[in-house]
């Protein structure tokens, strides 16, 4: 029976880990998250303006959208219910023929910043996230050559996470967002969730994702190709107003206790100004307990001081008078 119990435990304390820093669920206090990896994407046709897939060209040729990204993630614990969020993405992206390279470009893309707070822990989980994106530099008037990192542009990113567990093996979770984008692009509503399954060590999840814009660019023709310099010619650069629907999985694997492997993949399964896309990557993820318990405070006795006057001795058993009456 004691046994079975501590099954049990371990087990729902196993599914709440592999919630770290995902959806609903954030870090504890003074605990820091850490997530270093790569992604590999690719992408070889867009989703036109009339939703149909295209082969993508370049200066007429036809061509790959490449890019691979070396990222490091940090979600802080910074306060009861509240964790800090930073991501840095370092960029390699190429466009490639058969036979060449016709535009390339590498460096650190835009930076993330966020905040959550969690609100309710129990079921269901609730949390409320804001985040902005970060240009470290203009994508407006690229060098002859060069492949664009990054959209350029500030973005606001605001997300209600809802997260439940059914029970020690299956977990699920939904979080609409609404994305605020500035210098011209559209702004978007985002809808994303997940379905989890775990046995120990290993679990896997289900992930469906959503991008759609709130409003449409007007042309008289179907538009199939980005015309905006330093794209390549693909969507996955400078969209102004994509929507793109995707699926994908996540399987991972604890290593110890508070570290895990884990690998991804997803798909693109329709579109509007999007890329149709294939997307996989590893990442190792570590949690660092950095809480530091107060110093113990060490009782010292009280010894008084020794004095000239010495307190009275009892008498010794011979000085006592025996005297009778």
């Amino acid at each position: 029976m004691r046994s079975n119990k501590l099954h049990i435990v371990f087990g729902f304390l196993f599914l709440k880990s592999i919630a770290w820093a995902d959806y609903a669920w954030i870090p504890e206090y003074h605990h820091l998250l850490v997530k270093t990896g790569g992604d590999y994407f690719t992408s070889g046709e867009n989703f036109g303006s009339d939703g149909v897939r295209t082969e993508l060209k370049t200066s007429g040729l036809s061509t790959t959208f490449k890019e691979y990204k070396f990222f490091a993630e940090a979600e802080y614990g910074v306060a009861t219910d509240w964790a800090a969020t930073l991501k840095v993405p370092l960029v390699s992206s190429l466009v490639d023929t058969d036979s060449d390279t016709v535009l390339s470009g590498s460096g650190i893309s835009d930076l993330n910043l966020g905040l959550k707070w969690n609100l309710i822990k129990r079921k269901p989980v609730l949390t409320f996230e804001i985040s902005t994106k970060i240009p470290l530099y203009s994508t407006s008037d690229p060098l002859a050559g060069e492949l664009v990192l990054g959209d350029g542009n500030f973005d606001l990113v605001s997300y209600v996470h809802v997260g439940y567990r059914f029970n020690k093996h299956f977990v699920a979770g939904i979080s609409p967002g609404f994305v605020a984008r500035f210098t011209g692009y559209e702004n978007a509503f985002v809808l994303n969730g997940f379905l989890g399954a775990a046995w120990n060590p290993v679990y896997f999840r289900w992930v469906a994702e959503g991008y759609f814009s709130l409003s449409k660019a007007l042309t008289s023709s179907v538009v199939a190709s980005n015309n905006a310099q330093g794209s390549g010619g693909s969507f996955a650069r400078l969209s102004k107003n994509p929507d793109l629907v995707s699926l994908g999985g996540r399987f991972g694997t604890f290593i110890t206790k508070r570290s895990r492997l884990e690998a991804a993949a997803t798909w693109a399964v329709m579109g509007s100004h999007a890329p149709n896309f294939f997307r996989g990557g590893l990442s190792w993820i570590s949690d660092f307990d950095l809480y530091t318990p107060p110093a113990r405070k060490t009782k010292v006795k009280e010894i008084p001081f020794e004095t000239d006057q010495q307190p009275a001795e009892k008498p010794a058993p011979a000085d006592v008078d025996e005297t009778t009456e």
